[in-house]
């Protein structure tokens, strides 16, 4: 046992000495003085500690052969309720037997604001920091005042505590200007704004900085908003905000989060601003999930898509379903498969026959292949069972008179629709042309 301690100790003390090789400072305390003081009627414990700073550093190649020196200095400690600051001022000495602590303690200066929420701490006729407080909880906060800066204060009697903003304007202040709270404020933020009417205009500040700002984010949980909608002010706050951002953003994710939010509300004017939006933005090759959900909003038992919305989205994919079937060729803002999807769900079935019909026939040549693909088999789990049989039978026939150049990319569309027999009898009849292509998961080559 004793034995093992030894070694582990010897491969700590070589991992320290290896990971120290360009030189490592150690701190220990030689000597401490200590007094409390009142202030504002808090009792604030002051600390002055003589400091030996080791530094060892490696001679040549052998981490054993240590360089070693020390430099010593005095630094100051203050504890308060809610409040440990070690160190928060140090400064080297010359000659660490010349020092008076209690002399030293003596340089410290202290001061609280009378609401107790702003702690001043200098060193001399310097202010060194200023702490603030809310309940009692240091903020740390990630900007800096310029009227409140304490670099810009010459003398400590410079120092006006009773003059800076409450922590509630400091916290609002944080959140529109940088947000950048520290991951230790966040509960204390959260707290903060959990505290706040849900009326009172702070809250459209927090939702114009929602959804980039990850702390406003994380507050508004699905919940909270459920809660927040039933208030008529908040409702609107959140209504305007999600309309702004469908309005004029560019970035997927603020999209997605605003469709979201509304959903979550789910409250009429939230159902009509998301089907508004979704009407006019699915059917792009970027747009997936938008036709996913205008789909969903079509076919809802309850909400239900407005008749208006309904009939424009259902006459805008019958254009665009036509123009496919008359030219062959995609209308990229509005994707056949999409097209066909959105006609689906409006519970028109003859459309999808007379096109499978059309282009499984002697037309096939006519489209455009990657689209011909996207539209049956991205669609497939929608279709008739009548129709799924009729893909089915057709799809191996079609397999043996497309060209040589489609047939690796027609394997991979249909690899989930067809048996694994029928794949590798493809691979067997067809190995040039399918040598890149790999069976599914689900099949087992051999």
């Amino acid at each position: 046992m004793l034995l093992k301690l030894k070694s582990r100790l010897l491969l700590s003390l070589c991992f320290f000495l290896t990971a120290c090789q360009n030189g490592c400072t150690t701190s220990s305390t030689m000597d401490s003085e200590s007094k409390t003081i009142q202030v504002q009627g808090h009792a604030v414990l002051v600390t002055a500690r003589l400091v030996d700073y080791r530094n060892s550093k490696r001679i040549g190649d052998n981490i054993f052969r240590r360089s070693v020196t020390h430099t010593y200095g005095v630094s100051f400690d203050i504890r308060t309720k809610g409040y440990s600051g070690s160190q928060f001022y140090s400064e080297s000495i010359a000659d660490p037997d010349n020092v008076d602590l209690i002399a030293e303690l003596k340089r410290v200066k202290v001061d609280f604001s009378k609401d107790l929420n702003h702690l001043g701490l200098g060193v001399d006729d310097k202010v060194v920091d200023v702490v603030h407080f809310y309940k009692g909880k240091v903020l740390e906060l990630g900007i800096q005042n310029e009227l409140f800066d304490v670099n810009k204060l010459d003398n400590w009697s410079d120092l006006d505590l009773n003059s800076y903003p409450s922590p509630e304007e400091l916290m609002l202040t944080e959140i529109q200007d940088n947000c950048t709270f520290s991951f230790m404020n966040s509960q204390t933020l959260h707290e903060f704004m959990g505290s706040l009417k849900k009326s009172d205009t702070s809250q459209r500040m927090f939702l114009a900085q929602w959804p980039s700002c990850s702390l406003v984010d994380d507050f508004f949980t699905d919940n909270r908003v459920a809660k927040y909608s039933q208030n008529g002010t908040w409702k609107q706050y959140a209504l305007d905000r999600c309309s702004k951002i469908m309005t004029y953003t560019n970035n997927d994710r603020e999209m997605e989060d605003a469709i979201h939010l509304l959903r979550v509300m789910n409250v009429p004017e939230a159902n009509y601003l998301i089907d508004s939006t979704l009407a006019s933005s699915w059917g792009g090759s970027m747009e997936t999930e938008m036709t996913e959900l205008l789909v969903e909003r079509m076919t809802a038992k309850k909400n239900k898509l407005k008749p208006e919305l309904r009939n424009a989205v259902v006459a805008e994919a019958e254009r665009g379903f036509s123009k496919f079937v008359r030219t062959g060729n995609s209308d990229h803002n509005r994707e056949p498969a999409a097209c066909l999807k959105v006609l689906i769900a409006s519970g028109d079935t003859s459309t999808t026959y007379r096109f499978l019909e059309d282009s499984f026939g002697k037309n096939n040549d006519d489209y455009w292949f990657s689209d011909f693909l996207e539209t049956v088999y991205d669609n497939y789990e929608s279709f008739t069972p009548y129709q799924k049989s009729f893909v089915k039978k057709q799809t191996p026939l079609l397999f043996d008179r497309i060209p040589d150049y489609y047939r690796s990319l027609y394997f991979s569309a249909v690899e989930k629709f067809v048996e694994c027999s029928q794949l590798k009898k493809w691979k067997n009849k067809y190995p040039e042309d399918l040598e890149f292509a790999s069976y599914p998961d689900h099949c087992k080559e051999g």
